[in-house]
């Protein structure tokens, strides 16, 4: 999505702050520039994150624009120039994204859909003297294994549980109104 009005204030802010302006600084600070600079920014990031991202124009990316176009200044040819530039600012800020939208998908995956494997005790059994059970790929198989003996009391456990989107912390997270 972008903002031409946040583009010139970025663009003032930078000039304003005491950098000269350059060939290649006023070819990068330019609307069409930053036009293309954003749509590979989120063309990357909906391709990584297999829905659509827009990234929001914030101090995050002026400040990436900013040391970046700092050190790429006093550039001989402008346009090589500014297509290494403009290939390093994608770079760095898909790559500050990329974790982000990770734990987010995590996140939507876990506690909104509910669907997280779960196979730990219950708590009662974590308490107390000598009963912490640590969570090993053991107990997992033994749980998950269709012909263990304890397959059906653990499948009926997680089928007795309320499922995480029945949460009222989930419906505000979602903007959904709370029925409580």
């Amino acid at each position: 999505m972008f903002d031409c009005d946040t583009v010139r204030v970025m663009r003032e802010a930078y000039y304003s702050s005491g950098r000269p302006r350059t060939a290649v600084s006023t070819v990068f600070w330019s609307d069409e520039n930053m036009r293309y600079v954003i749509g590979q920014i989120e063309s990357f990031l909906t391709e990584f994150a297999e829905m659509p991202v827009s990234i929001e124009l914030d101090t995050v990316f002026f400040n990436i624009c900013c040391d970046l176009c700092g050190t790429a200044s006093n550039l001989v040819n402008v346009q090589s120039g500014l297509d290494a530039l403009n290939q390093a600012v994608v770079s760095d800020v898909v790559y500050s994204h990329q974790s982000s939208i990770r734990q987010r998908k995590l996140f939507m995956k876990w506690a909104i859909h509910g669907d997280r494997d779960q196979f730990l005790a219950p708590p009662m059994d974590t308490h107390g003297r000598k009963r912490i059970i640590r969570p090993t790929t053991q107990d997992y198989m033994v749980q998950h294994n269709p012909n263990s003996r304890y397959f059906q009391e653990f499948q009926d456990r997680i089928n007795a549980r309320r499922p995480y989107w029945q949460y009222p912390l989930f419906d505000k997270v979602m903007g959904k109104p709370c029925a409580e």
